[in-house]
């Protein structure tokens, strides 16, 4: 569990509709790999339709409950295949939220978004039916649209973690949300390169990464 002011984490976003294949053995490999890396958990993206996800996220609290002192939270990707419907995103929740592995922020389960800026009203219900800290990634928003979802979140993740062309990178975007969310925590991206090539989803580029977080 980790309180505002407590100290720095670094979680990593692992894509579970990746991960049909893997057997539990080898999510137990994979979490103690990102343990000895200093990885203190894992962001789990989940899309809506995807039929293998159930399975998927039974192995992984599992392997992270067996491992020790690697945490989870559920992120929910309304890009990949539309967007969640509301009941599923409670039971999903519920399901996991009271895991030994379950990260949780103020004590309470943590929960995640990949967008999903359509469903914002959503999210108070679904707060209210599962008793989570909600930090979602709304990040087409952009920080003059984030306040008027202020009341609604409890902190704010960003997926602005790239130079734009061949330009270096700077924390102004950062300062933009921080300023934005008027005391609320802050989730900072940090990433290597990020390539894709997904025709499906007229996705192919390589962004650069950038090391101003580590200077």
């Amino acid at each position: 569990e980790i309180s505002p002011c407590s100290g720095r984490i670094c979680l990593i976003p692992s894509q579970v509709g990746n991960a049909a294949e893997m057997t539990p053995q080898q999510w137990e490999s994979d979490i103690q790999q990102a343990k000895d890396a200093h990885i203190d958990g894992f962001a789990l993206n989940i899309a809506a339709k995807d039929p293998n996800t159930d399975g998927i996220l039974q192995n992984a609290y599992a392997a992270a409950e067996a491992v020790g002192d690697f945490k989870l939270f559920l992120s929910f990707d309304y890009e990949a295949e539309g967007p969640w419907p509301m009941d599923s995103v409670i039971a999903k929740i519920n399901t996991y939220k009271n895991s030994t592995a379950q990260f949780r922020f103020q004590n309470k389960p943590l929960v995640s978004t990949f967008e999903g800026t359509g469903n914002v009203d959503d999210w108070p219900k679904i707060i209210e039916a599962t008793g989570i800290s909600f930090i979602p990634c709304w990040t087409s928003l952009g920080p003059s649209g984030l306040v008027s979802a202020l009341k609604i979140v409890d902190g704010f993740f960003s997926w602005d973690a790239w130079p734009v062309g061949a330009e270096d990178i700077t924390t102004s975007s950062d300062e933009a949300w921080i300023a934005a969310l008027s005391g609320k925590p802050y989730m900072m991206p940090v990433s290597p390169w990020f390539y894709t090539n997904l025709p499906q989803w007229n996705k192919n580029w390589l962004w650069r990464g950038d090391d101003l977080w580590h200077d």
